[in-house]
């Protein structure tokens, strides 16, 4: 995971690179609040591919496949927190939702779809944001999957 920074007051033509964290991963999303701001809590679909993913069961990967779990980031500290949600299932991007209106930053929810591969649908998760690597605290399980898990083109 890695910051580019852009000093629009500076005549620098290439921006400064910080590697954040070793995590590989994608859609990364911080609480909207901070936007453009100093921030400390990032969340993320993670690409771990030392993770089990049952190919008897679920057949050639599907496009969401590397996208085995999601990962908490404390960009402060390099604390990393994962959450994967088993060998028959991917996931989708986590949004993050604060616990309240004023709710410091990091305390609230993440949610995201987790795909059944198994059973070509969808269950919605909530995890804690700051204990993402405990159970869900709800699950929410959808009758059908997204069109694209399920084969069809957009």
């Amino acid at each position: 995971m890695v910051r580019w920074t852009f000093d629009m007051a500076s005549d620098a033509t290439e921006p400064h690179r910080q590697t954040l964290s070793p995590l590989a991963g994608e859609l990364p999303h911080i609480d909207d609040r901070f936007v453009g701001q100093p921030y400390q809590h990032a969340y993320l679909a993670l690409i771990d591919f030392t993770v089990p993913y049952d190919f008897e069961k679920c057949g050639p990967p599907s496009a969401n496949l590397p996208l085995s779990g999601l990962g908490h980031l404390n960009v402060a500290t390099g604390e990393v927190k994962r959450w994967f949600p088993g060998p028959t299932s991917s996931v989708q991007e986590p949004v993050f939702a604060p616990r309240s209106e004023n709710a410091p930053e990091g305390e609230g929810y993440v949610i995201a779809l987790v795909n059944r591969l198994t059973e070509n649908r969808n269950d919605l998760v909530i995890l804690d944001a700051q204990g993402l690597d405990e159970r869900p605290i709800a699950t929410v399980r959808l009758p059908a999957g997204s069109p694209w898990e399920l084969g069809a083109s957009l």
